[in-house]
């Protein structure tokens, strides 16, 4: 075996020397007796090695490394190195003896052709480590190859020797390499310490950056030798070449390893190659082609269904490294099935469970925890329960508490943005409030950085000490932030409703990135905004934040996104919708009484406004209705207008701008153009769409209650409540009538929403004591005896007003349906309020008002009545949740 070969397995090879040699471990046993250096100490750098060796021989003591911590220690599998049992007290060059990681004897001469401190350097920088054979070795009868260890001036001549000896002789010798070596050598350059050479000592670890290079002088022979590789050398050469971003063979690593991975027999894919090959394929920029797609998504299926049967085989860290893969491939795949995205979700979940069960309290407990925790939270969280979500929150907790200075500041804001988007640190408050604390404390990153402050404001956790530290450490790295980056900390800052000095501190970062060149439109990673999200984010704080420089940036927002959905519409111009299957023709009715309308119809700007009628539900665009589903206003939409992909792209919502529940109806917004869709979406939050509607309460609201500002709490398949831990919701109303039936009083209320919250509406006036007529999921308990006299949720969107792409004003409005104008008809005025006569009898019409115009009569009213105007404050109602 070459020198060069050997270079490679030492550092390669996972076997110890084959046992069975008669007295051969019982003499190894022997030989590697305490000297009192370690393994640990050899590995931090050679002349600290030699240093000791050199006091060991000052001092007479004899020594050697241990057996148990040669092979306890992660290295010691790769490469099998021990000290001389005797020292010569009389000699100045300590002897050094070892074994190459193939377990033989004999040396060829070949392998010490190069000068000894070549070998040096070649051992120090090729395979990372300071266990080095070191001098021409000879047999000394004891069946040992011995080895002179250099003088330690020579040893640190040596270390920071020639390496271009190295690059030479890897050129020269390169052919002679089969994959299995390239593969080991490339691994040894990834596994290397990364960044600088080593400061202390004879800094023997080999800069990153010198790494890559050798690493990108093996690649190409390691890609022309694909067809002759295992399964284990590829994955071990892609998460090389992907760890050191060795760009120009990636593309052909990654089709090779997902082709290898869907093809290969069962007994090849062993668990540290499939999460490795997982997680290379994860990182890697897909193409546009169709066949790569393909073969990506089918090696992940393969890697997820691998594991699901194989559960029992893999490590804790090897499938959180897995679940990491397909959590993060999930999030940029949108057209994944449900199927896929359910399996990929139970990796995830077995991940965690692993982890809780094996390695709660040991090192690594709260990295992986984090890791786990992250990968759940990009799957839906309905299906993992919230008692194994208060688990994990709990091993977080102690984890950091036991060893707080070990946990990364990267740990610590994967699990607190996990629990976040769980929507679990209401539930573990104790828990959440504790890795905040935390937070506070560190000096993040600015993606960590970023990470942490969306979490803790969507959670509401508004500490002061955490306050203050997001915005010192924000002013400290403000030239390091991407756009990205700069939205989730101006969003959290506006959500937390912590005034306007940071983001307007802010804003000239936002402008220089945005004044700069293009962002283009990337996968999203790590639950981090893209760039239209971003752009999205900035708007919205600066509104929600009232901050009054936030004009000059508004425009640049608006420029970008107009070029973006331009851009956007000419790549799939010419690119024909997919036709209505003839199920979902069948299954929407375009012409009965029942069935949607255009009220406005502003087609060359881009969109149209309809009205949405009761059992029609604002879809994912998906298209898909059942018997027990209400009828998807998508289908509606595709058979109107079969020209506009957008109306069939899901990740864009269909085209649709904002939600209405399936059981009320009103005023719905839907872009035809990728242009129309991202400047309206602007409009909306910016707070520019005016969204007015009307509903009839049980009991009698108070006159004076003008505003409801309080957060709400978003969970995935479940109500939404107002709680501390939620996000800001603002709602403005005004009673319009009181009237009664014969057993109970009511209030017909108008409302209009600055925020756009899930049930928001619903959600606040329940919250306030008057939930709206037939609402079964926010009044149960009154549903049976309000369908009696009334068909169905009594809430609908009457107004829309808006700016249009020309930036005219858009009006649209609709009065009550038939339904909801018989329901009036059916109630009594109070007789003391002549008002609520006349408005009873305006909405029973079907006629209507705007929403400035009826505020602009109650505070008449209140004012002639010297009436107070209150605002229901979350600090009075939070002392009776």
């Amino acid at each position: 075996m070459s020198f060069l070969q050997h270079v490679a397995t030492l550092r390669g090879s996972l076997q110890w020397p084959p046992a069975g040699k008669d007295g051969v471990d019982a003499r190894r046993s022997k030989a590697l007796k305490g000297s009192g250096i370690r393994l640990s100490e050899l590995l931090q750098g050679i002349s600290a090695a030699v240093a000791k060796l050199r006091g060991a021989v000052a001092r007479g003591k004899g020594g050697g490394v241990r057996m148990r911590e040669m092979a306890q220690a992660p290295q010691a599998k790769l490469a099998c190195i021990s000290l001389q049992s005797r020292l010569q007290t009389s000699s100045s060059r300590p002897k050094f003896c070892g074994w190459d990681s193939m377990g033989q004897r004999q040396t060829s001469r070949e392998q010490h052709s190069l000068s000894s401190a070549t070998k040096a350097a070649a051992g120090a920088t090729a395979a990372g480590l300071d266990c080095l054979v070191l001098g021409p070795a000879r047999d000394d009868g004891s069946g040992y190859r011995r080895s002179e260890v250099l003088s330690p001036h020579v040893s640190s001549s040596a270390a920071w020797g020639p390496r271009s000896t190295l690059t030479e002789s890897l050129r020269q010798r390169l052919e002679e390499f089969g994959p299995h070596e390239l593969s080991m050598m490339l691994w040894a350059f990834a596994a290397g310490p990364a960044g600088k050479a080593s400061q202390s000592g004879c800094g023997t670890f080999l800069e990153g950056e010198r790494r890559k290079e050798l690493a990108e002088m093996l690649a190409p022979e390691a890609l022309r030798k694909l067809g002759e590789a295992s399964f284990m050398s590829i994955s071990n050469s892609l998460w090389a070449c992907t760890t050191l971003r060795v760009l120009p063979a990636l593309p052909g690593l990654c089709m090779a390893a997902a082709t290898r991975t869907a093809t290969a027999d069962i007994s090849e894919l062993s668990p540290q190659s499939l999460s490795n090959v997982a997680w290379a394929l994860a990182l890697s920029v897909l193409s546009d082609s169709d066949a790569q797609r393909t073969a990506f998504d089918r090696a992940m299926s393969v890697a997820a269904e691998t594991a699901l049967r194989r559960t029992a085989e893999f490590r804790p860290a090897e499938l959180v490294a897995l679940s990491w893969a397909l959590a993060t491939s999930q999030a940029s795949d949108s057209w994944l099935s449900r199927d896929a995205t359910e399996q990929r979700r139970d990796v995830a979940l077995s991940a965690v469970e692993a982890t809780l069960a094996n390695t709660p309290n040991s090192r690594q407990g709260v990295p992986l925890l984090a890791q786990a925790a992250w990968a759940c939270a990009n799957f839906p969280t309905a299906a993992l329960s919230k008692p194994l979500w208060s688990r994990l929150a709990e091993a977080l907790q102690v984890g950091l508490q036991g060893g707080c200075r070990s946990t990364s500041s990267q740990d610590l804001a994967n699990g607190i943005w996990a629990l976040a988007v769980a929507s679990v640190a209401h539930a573990d408050s104790s828990s959440f409030s504790a890795l905040a604390g935390e937070a506070a404390k560190r000096d993040f990153e600015p993606r960590q950085l970023a990470a942490c402050a969306w979490a803790l404001a969507s959670s509401r956790h508004r500490d002061p000490a955490w306050l203050k530290a997001l915005e010192r450490s924000s002013l400290r790295v403000i030239e390091e932030l991407q756009l990205s980056e700069v939205a989730a900390i101006s969003w959290a800052w506006a959500a937390s409703e912590a005034g306007e000095s940071l983001i307007e501190a802010l804003l000239p970062r936002a402008e220089q990135l945005l004044e700069g060149p293009s962002p283009r439109w990337t996968r999203t990673s790590r639950g981090g905004p893209g760039f239209v999200e971003a752009l999205l984010q900035l708007a919205w704080a600066g509104s929600f934040g009232q901050v009054s420089r936030a004009s000059g940036l508004n425009k640049l927002i608006q420029d970008r996104l107009r070029r973006e959905g331009r851009l956007r519409d000419s790549q799939t111009r010419g690119r024909m919708a997919e036709p209505a299957s003839a199920m979902l023709v069948d299954q929407v009715p375009t012409h009965s009484s029942n069935s949607p309308t255009i009220v406005v119809n502003e087609e060359q700007q881009g969109f149209v406004v309809l009205h949405k009628p009761v059992h029609w539900e604002v879809d994912g665009a998906d298209g898909v209705g059942s018997a027990s589903r209400p009828i998807p206003l998508s289908g509606y939409m595709q058979i109107q207008f079969p020209n506009r992909p957008l109306l069939s792209d899901a990740s864009a919502g269909g085209g649709f701008l904002g939600r209405l529940d399936a059981q009320s109806s009103g005023l719905v917004i839907s872009a035809l153009t990728y242009e129309a869709h991202l400047l309206l979406q602007f409009r909306q939050d910016t707070h520019s769409v005016a969204r007015e509607y009307v509903a009839l309460c049980h009991g009698l609201v108070p006159e004076d209650l003008h505003e409801i500002r309080l957060p709400i709490l978003v969970r995935a398949g479940a109500s939404s409540e107002v709680h501390a831990s939620g996000v800001a919701a603002v709602t403005r109303l005004r009673v319009l009538a009181r009237c009664s039936s014969s057993t109970e009083d009511y209030s017909l209320v108008v409302l209009s929403i600055l925020t756009g919250r899930k049930h928001q509406i619903r959600c606040h006036l329940s919250h306030v004591g008057h939930p709206v007529v037939c609402d079964g999921r926010y009044a149960p308990q009154a549903l049976q005896s309000d369908l009696q006299w009334c068909p169905r949720l009594f809430l609908h969107r009457f107004r829309l007003e808006f700016p249009g792409l020309d930036d005219g004003t858009i009006e649209a409005s609709h009065g009550l349906p038939n339904d909801l104008q018989d329901v009036l008809r059916r109630l009594c005025p109070q007789s003391r309020t002549r008002m609520s006569e006349d408005v009873l009898s305006l909405w029973s019409r079907g006629d209507s008002l705007p929403f400035h115009e009826w505020a602009a009569r109650s505070n008449a009213r209140a004012q002639n009545a010297k009436g107070l105007l209150s605002v229901v404050s979350s600090h009075a109602l939070f002392s009776s949740i």
